[in-house]
Parts: C-alpha cells; structure tokens; sequence
C-alpha cells in the first residue's frame, strides 16, 4: 500500500547532504538523519527509501533499517538523531527518503538528494579508460598527473602491506567478547 503525503503534520525529517552529491555506485554514504516529532503524543515511524533514475522511474526501493528494525519510536515534541551509512547500486539518480508515520501509514515528510557520479578531468572513476578528448596541454598534465596517482597509490598500499605483515608476524587470531554488566557502587 503506497503512503500518502501529509506535509510534515506528524512530524520531520532532514539530514545535512546537500541537494547533490557526488557517489559512486556500490560505495557507501555517510548520512546523520534527524527525525522530529512535533506531536503532542509519541509516535512511531519508518524510514522508505526511494531511488530514481532522470526519467523518474524507480530503480529500489525500501525500509531503511534501523537498530536491526524497520520502526522506530520519538516522543512528543522530540528529535532522534540516526546516524549511519546508505548504500546504493546506482549513481546519476535521486535518492529520496519519506518519513512514514506508522499508525496512518502516510509519509509526513522526505528529504532527497541527487546522487551524481563525480567526473575528475582525466581521472578515471574506478581505474577504468578516461572518456577526455581534449587534446590541449592539459591532457597530456592530466595523463602525468593520472600516472603520479597510481604510483602514489601503489606505494601506499605496498607500505600499508609491509606493516600489516610485520604486525601479524607470529601472533595468534583469538576472538575476543567483552560483555558490559551494571555493578552496585559499595562504599
């Protein structure tokens, strides 16, 4: 059953991402979500996400999980802050979330943002061919600048490699589980 709009009369819903951010498919988004209840009583909510294409047909869509459910609930005239990460097999599509109030099943209020794939001049996005034709200076800058990167890259992870195996070098994988337990305080 599709959700309908109630102009954020049963709460609010926002975050600090900006109406377009750069993404790449597959990599994950830092988001912090702020919920407000401007109710006089406690209400419980779910979070849709939607992702559309240009055309505005939707490509997923679904509940966003929250502390290992779908619902969630904010007191009246409270705000909750959720902080998390979002990931997203598409780029070039906007991504929007609906605040759903669950008793009504309407969303009250969205937010959204359009997920653009960043283009870096002579850069490739994930090591695949540059799309350029420029054939100025700047080209042949870019293709140094390209080979400087990856060098750079290598040698970062060539370093990051030597510690890793210096600092695993005879030592034993064990699992380890602390478990808090609340203790009375004696005087």
């Amino acid at each position: 059953m599709k959700a309908q709009q109630l102009s954020g009369a049963y709460g609010d819903i926002f975050w600090a991402l900006q109406s377009v951010t750069d993404y790449v498919a597959y990599s994950t988004l830092a988001v912090l979500i702020y919920v407000a209840n401007t109710t006089d009583n406690d209400l419980t909510y779910s979070i849709q996400m939607t992702v559309t294409n240009s055309a505005g047909t939707v490509l997923a869509q679904g509940p966003l999980i929250i502390n290992e459910r779908t619902y969630f609930t904010v007191g009246a005239h409270e705000f909750i802050m959720l902080p998390g990460e979002i990931i997203s097999s598409f780029s070039d599509a906007m991504l929007r979330l609906d605040l759903i109030e669950q008793q009504s099943n309407r969303s009250t209020d969205s937010t959204s943002t359009y997920l653009s794939k960043p283009s870096v001049a002579g850069l490739p996005v994930f090591g695949g061919p540059s799309t350029g034709t420029s054939t100025s200076t700047t080209s042949s800058l870019d293709s140094v600048m390209n080979m400087l990167m990856m060098v750079m890259m290598l040698g970062m992870m060539m370093n990051m490699m030597k510690g890793f195996t210096k600092s695993t070098r005879g030592s034993v994988a064990t699992k380890s589980t602390k478990t808090l337990k609340a203790s009375k305080k004696t005087k």
